[in-house]
């Protein structure tokens, strides 16, 4: 870290970025994703016809239950419970669907904007904006009915909140702390590997030498609220499954998919000796053999943690696989490959930009402790992949962060750019 990473923070050289600036670029994102909902009729698959089902019961009065009447409970009720108040409203249409998502993408991109403005500068947060509106997987993802869409708008406006709080407060923003608690609670209803982040105003607020009495005190009512809005959730599981439990209840099925015996660290069919057992039973069952499995063969358990980061980070193609059926349909199957070798090109460009800047930065000691705060977040949101199951989607949540980071080097070299242009 440099020497005067502890100086309030100044704006960047190019930080200069009209006011409506970003609002052309958010028009733009919604453009992009509007002319995909016209360009490719898409149906739901996999977990998609899930959301769906599910979302159509809520909306119908029935609760979080299945068309056949069986509870959810494995799946995470948030974006299912999101999806229910517009199905509920403008009827159970997969557009329907399509258009909410284009509305959380354009959260998400105003959110990328916001974190990289008050994280850095006001020209990283564009850049970042710029690059979570043209990445083709999120584009992609308008048509998929994939929690994603969701999780993804609540953790980056989670995240630029708790920076936006600990930045430019005192300690005794209470209600915006109580905000950002009921806004993590609400996005763990969608993923609940987001609960993660709820260490970020203590982790920011001690990197950036606030007094420690302010951080704790945000943390400790983020934390609060959180609990207090997962609370009905544990309430009603203890209802229909006999067990209070405050989280999605496939902790365990996850974390034995990526950890037994001939695992390959990513998506394994569940063992045929759980069917029929009651779900609390089964999730129990399975949790203690993946945690045996881990415990007495170490060894194994990291090369299946080396293996799932390498597989979740090889490739970005599941925006094209989960609309192949809408892609095939309107261009036919031969644009499938070069769908899916542009994501992964844009994909590979981010972690390259990435990598590349961070090796740079440790080795000139240039990287602030903005830097080091948002490479820890990048940390927590991988450590799901990395640690319990991998997979081609699992790396998505993990995106708007290092765009972020790469909106800032951005910033910095287009500014240096002009700086010696002017000179």
């Amino acid at each position: 870290m440099s020497k005067n990473d502890s100086l309030p923070v100044k704006q960047a050289a190019g930080s200069s970025v009209p006011w409506f600036t970003i609002g052309w670029v958010l028009a733009g994102g919604i453009v992009l994703r509007l002319l995909w909902i016209v360009l490719c009729p898409n149906s739901p698959v996999s977990d998609q016809v899930v959301y769906h089902q599910t979302a159509t019961m809520i909306a119908g009065g029935h609760g979080y239950v299945f068309p056949d009447g069986s509870p959810g409970g494995w799946w995470p009720v948030g974006y299912s419970a999101v999806l229910s108040v517009v199905y509920g409203l403008f009827g159970h249409h997969y557009i329907v669907a399509y258009f909410l998502n284009c509305a959380l993408g354009a959260a998400s991109i105003l959110g990328c904007y916001l974190l990289g403005r008050d994280l850095f500068s006001r020209a990283a947060g564009l850049w970042a904006a710029v690059g979570f509106a043209a990445h083709p997987t999120f584009v992609l993802y308008t048509t998929v009915h994939g929690s994603e869409n969701a999780a993804i708008a609540g953790e980056v406006w989670f995240l630029w909140l708790c920076v936006f709080l600990v930045k430019r407060g005192d300690g005794r923003q209470w209600i915006g702390y109580g905000v950002a608690g009921l806004l993590l609670g609400a996005t763990v209803y969608v993923r609940a590997t987001v609960l993660l982040l709820g260490v970020s105003v203590m982790l920011l607020g001690w990197l950036l030498k606030r007094s420690p009495k302010s951080w704790l005190s945000g943390t400790a009512v983020v934390g609060l609220v959180t609990i207090l809005t997962l609370l009905p959730w544990g309430f009603r599981n203890q209802a229909v499954f006999g067990s209070f439990q405050l989280l999605s209840m496939n902790g365990g099925s996850n974390l034995w998919m990526g950890n037994h015996e001939g695992a390959s660290g990513g998506y394994s069919r569940l063992p045929k000796f759980v069917k029929g057992m009651e779900l609390v039973d089964s999730e129990a069952l399975l949790r203690s053999l993946a945690v045996d499995f881990i415990l007495s063969d170490p060894a194994s358990y990291a090369g299946l943690c080396a293996r799932r980061t390498v597989d979740t980070l090889r490739s970005d193609t599941i925006g094209v696989v989960w609309n192949s059926a809408g892609i095939t349909a309107r261009f036919g199957e031969a644009m499938i490959i070069p769908l899916k070798m542009l994501c992964t090109a844009v994909h590979y460009l981010i972690l390259t930009c990435f990598l590349a800047s961070l090796v740079a930065g440790l080795w000139s000691r240039s990287l602030r402790r903005e830097h080091v705060f948002l490479g820890v977040v990048i940390l927590l949101v991988a450590a799901p992949f990395i640690l319990i199951v991998g997979g081609n989607r699992y790396h998505l949540p993990m995106m708007p962060f290092l765009m972020v980071w790469v909106g800032e080097v951005v910033a910095r070299a287009t500014g240096a750019m002009r700086a010696r242009r002017a000179t």
